[in-house]
């Protein structure tokens, strides 16, 4: 039996209500600038160096390496733990 070709309107929907459960789930975390380590991998350390809450975009810059990247805020609060 051939299934049915979904459209690509639900698939889409499907992914947005899919990063709004997850955003819904991390809204909560605060994030401020200071050191934080990856969850994925603990020994990478970041520092936040500076948030924008209007654009929602956080300044991050890996210790080691020294290089800076723009992420969102979302990603830092699913991304990110404090440094102890």
């Amino acid at each position: 039996m051939i299934k049915p070709v979904t459209p690509a309107s639900r698939v889409i929907m499907n992914g947005q209500q899919r990063y709004l459960e997850e955003y819904e789930k991390y809204k909560h975390i605060q994030v401020n600038e200071g050191e934080y380590s990856l969850k994925s991998n603990p020994t990478i350390k970041v520092m936040i160096m500076s948030i924008n809450e209007e654009a929602e975009r956080a300044l991050v810059r890996t210790l080691k390496s020294g290089n800076e990247r723009e992420r969102t805020l979302h990603w830092c609060r699913k991304n990110l733990v404090r440094s102890s």
